[in-house]
């Protein structure tokens, strides 16, 4: 039932954080941090999934993106990334960070 309910919340709180910020990909990077920070929630029962965490993670997920992308950040779009496995390393990269 924790797992279910912390999900829940995690992704009300990612939901909302990204309709402050319309962009192109959000989706894509909302679906990003959900797969970051669902499991650190599981692994964390003291705490569960708390808000602000995303805040903690959000700029290491930038930096790491950084390495595939160039220009403006409103451009960039994780579509655009040749592989699912390059994904895969920038999440478990920031789930580790």
């Amino acid at each position: 039932m924790m797992r279910s309910t912390c999900f829940v919340r995690l992704v009300l709180i990612v939901q909302e954080l990204f309709l402050m910020f319309h962009s192109s990909s959000s989706s894509e990077v909302q679906k990003s941090l959900e797969r970051i920070l669902y499991p650190w929630a599981i692994r964390h029962p003291a705490s569960g999934y708390v808000q602000g965490i995303n805040d903690l993670v959000t700029p290491f997920l930038v930096v790491f993106l950084s390495e595939y992308f160039e220009g403006d950040i409103n451009n960039w779009s994780m579509s655009d990334l040749s592989s699912d496995i390059i994904i895969s390393n920038i999440e478990a990269d920031c789930y580790w960070c």
